[in-house]
């Protein structure tokens, strides 16, 4: 009933008026209210709101649970060990083309806040280019590369997939192959559209200026060009978020988390702007470095903003499966089991009538509880070899299907492949024990040639 949900109205009286009351109100309706409300009921705008808050909640909770500051700062740190090198490399394939100079360029327009650290990073990956004719030399900057390369996106994935709460990540094979592509060609691809984007500003100014009428469609035409590189960054972070996590990621959350992280970045990118112009005191104490600090503090915040719209994306699109998370859960065993049997119940009918395998978002809209949990029971099944995990052939999303044969899971069965999960140590004799285990082998026996011990496939 919506008239049993709390609703919160900034203009509604309280009590005593209070504002500590207020808030608390609040609190409980962002916790609580929102969750119990059910969205076929409500309005389109209504609902969209309704909506709206969950992912902020979600993004918000998530914001602690998923470790993105601690990833963030590790990322920071391979960040930082590996961007003389991949300069060094960008550089040299630009050297090929003639466009060194160009991308030098491009590069401190597009980060202006940050020119003075960029010209000392110029300078580092030049000397390494020069010195790039001694083979140990080259050798050791390839390998540094490489490594530091792979170890921000083996970080980046490793955060991204507890976000996405994927336990499995890539398989060496996968990460080779994904990881090298995305060192070389990401970088090359984005500076190559840049650079199409300045040619093509140059040549349209030049035709304008041939025919007046041209002139005048181009004056409109030019300013949005200079949005493209924004967009440009928008689908780069778009293409992390469905790219990184190894699970399937929507189109349409992920671009909703690219457009609105890209705009917070160039909005943190105007505010270091300002702040470094502000901050000129810093030089009495830095010197030449005084830049550092910023630039370090640019790219810590870089790496959470982005980690930030990892978990928007997943909000986004798994708000659905959190109906009914008002509240903190604390289940009791007996109800652990009891939804255990109900999804191996769920994904037996689906095998038996040769439907196809469900996921766990599935699998948590059937039942109605959050996502988080459906997914613990279910690897807590996986791990007991009662579900096996496979990929669907339609759209090749990991779900999941019958472990054994279906004729052997009866409820007994199931049951105690959960409770024998883990392991025994060695105890001193014990009477008392032996009476204890002899008992419980006697109610287990009942137990299993019970009418009540039925089989799942027969429920």
């Amino acid at each position: 009933m919506l008239s049993d949900i709390p609703v919160f109205s900034l203009s509604s009286d309280t009590k005593d008026g209070t504002y500590n009351n207020m808030m608390k109100r609040a609190y409980e309706y962002l916790t609580q209210g929102i969750w119990k409300l059910h969205l076929e009921g409500l309005s389109g705008w209504e609902g969209f709101k309704i909506r709206a808050l969950r992912v902020l909640m979600l993004t918000s909770e998530g914001f602690q649970k998923s470790h993105i500051s601690q990833g963030a700062s590790a990322l920071t740190y391979y960040t930082l060990l590996g961007i003389v090198p991949i300069l060094a490399i960008l550089i040299g394939i630009a050297k090929g083309f003639g466009l060194e100079t160009s991308l030098e360029t491009w590069l401190i327009s597009q980060f202006p806040d940050q020119k003075d650290v960029l010209d000392q990073i110029f300078t580092f990956a030049n000397n390494s280019l020069e010195k790039a004719n001694q083979g140990l030399i080259a050798g050791l900057g390839i390998l540094l590369l490489l490594w530091a390369g792979t170890k921000i996106l083996m970080n980046l994935e490793l955060v991204m997939n507890q976000i996405w709460e994927v336990r499995e990540g890539r398989s060496l094979t996968r990460k080779f192959t994904d990881y090298l592509a995305m060192i070389v060609f990401i970088p090359l691809l984005v500076f190559l559209s840049s650079g199409f984007v300045v040619y093509l500003s140059a040549t349209l100014t030049t035709l304008g200026e041939s025919n007046e009428i041209l002139s005048k469609i181009f004056t409109v035409v030019i300013p949005l060009l200079n949005l493209i590189p924004l967009a440009l960054l928008m689908l780069m972070f778009s293409f992390l978020y469905i790219f990184m996590p190894n699970t399937s990621v929507h189109f349409l959350p992920a671009l909703c988390a690219g457009i609105f992280i890209g705009c917070i970045y160039q909005l943190l990118q105007w505010i270091l702007f300002t702040l470094q112009i502000g901050l000129t005191g810093y030089n009495a104490i830095y010197g030449t470095y005084a830049a550092l600090p910023i630039f370090l503090v640019w790219i810590h915040l870089s790496w959470v903003l982005i980690l930030l719209g990892a978990k928007i994306a997943f909000s986004i699109q798994n708000v659905h499966a959190f109906q009914h998370m008002g509240g903190a859960i604390q289940l009791s065993h007996k109800f652990r089991n009891l939804l255990s049997l109900q999804i191996t119940h769920l994904v037996v009918e689906k095998f038996c009538k040769g439907e196809p395998p469900p996921t766990s978002i599935e699998l948590s809209n059937l039942i109605s509880i959050p996502l988080s949990l459906a997914r613990n029971l279910i690897h807590e099944l996986c791990s007991t070899q009662v579900l096996t995990e496979i990929q669907r052939d339609i759209d090749k999303e990991t779900s999941y299907q019958p472990a054994r044969s279906v004729d052997q899971l009866t409820i007994k069965r199931i049951l105690d492949m959960i409770n024998e999960r883990g392991t025994e140590i060695v105890l001193p004799p014990s009477k008392h024990r032996d009476k204890l285990v002899k008992s419980l082998k006697k109610f287990e026996k009942i137990i299993e040639e019970s009418d009540a011990n039925l089989s799942l496939r027969n429920l």
